[in-house]
């Protein structure tokens, strides 16, 4: 058992460094749940696809060339 966490990359933005930290608080009890990490502010404006999606088709694009090409 470790006493401390392991390192985060230097590398990550600040949002995903606070992220990856908030998941490995060595006491169980102080990590979020999933549904709380999807609260992080690395994830505003992210909006996931409608549930009614069934093919790819359906799924909102990422890529604003692309929607302006199918008008």
């Amino acid at each position: 058992m470790s006493t401390e966490p392991p390192d985060i990359p230097a590398e990550v933005s600040p949002l995903v460094h606070d992220l990856i930290a908030s998941c490995l608080h060595l006491d169980p009890h102080l990590r979020p749940s999933a549904a709380e990490l999807l609260h992080h502010k690395v994830f505003d404006g992210y909006h996931p696809p409608p549930q009614h999606a069934t093919t790819v088709t359906d799924l909102p694009s990422i890529d604003p060339v692309l929607d302006s090409d199918r008008t």
